[in-house]
């Protein structure tokens, strides 16, 4: 049962260490109600590997089927995505040491360390483009940060969640 217990803490603490930040910018004249299908064009190098694009195809399908748009060869659209991958230092937070002293309800002193803690993040950030006849329409910017050595299911969640954020608001209102 600790096990169990110590397993939740642990996953739920690993996702609540993700961060997922959305910008989406479109064209205000497009009619996207008329929208129905899409196709991804894989001829631009996708960058990652393929467990991570099965991943953000797969949620980026399941968001765009939920909202009446499927996949097709002939389509009204294209998507595009352009991928960045690279590892930073987070030093955000840090370890308070403090020792103190006081005579009485008057004097008093102390000393007080902080010690920073850095760890490491993975960043994904996904640009996806969506053209219609050759035309830019839609764009939305995915940024991901989670630990550098995530498990399959953090990095399946956080896509999933970041990719639900970045469609929330598809189609855009006129």
């Amino acid at each position: 049962m600790k096990k169990l217990a110590f397993i939740t803490l642990l996953i739920i603490t690993c996702i609540s260490c993700n961060t997922q930040k959305v910008n989406v910018d479109y064209d205000r004249n497009v009619d996207f109600s008329q929208i129905r299908t899409y196709q991804i064009d894989e001829s631009v190098s996708s960058g990652l590997n393929e467990l991570d694009q099965k991943r953000l195809f797969d949620a980026i399908q399941q968001n765009l089927k939920f909202r009446g748009v499927r996949n097709a060869e002939s389509s009204d659209i294209y998507l595009r995505i352009s991928p960045r991958e690279y590892v930073s230092s987070n030093t955000n937070s840090s370890v308070g040491v403090g020792l103190g002293t006081g005579i009485g309800k008057v004097l008093g002193g102390g000393i007080s360390v902080g010690i920073p803690v850095t760890s490491k993040k993975l960043n994904q950030e996904y640009v996806v483009t969506m053209y219609q006849n050759n035309s830019l329409i839609w764009e939305g910017i995915l940024n991901l940060q989670m630990p550098l050595n995530a498990s399959a299911d953090v990095k399946q969640q956080s896509i999933e969640k970041g990719v639900s954020k970045l469609f929330k608001n598809y189609p855009p209102k006129k």
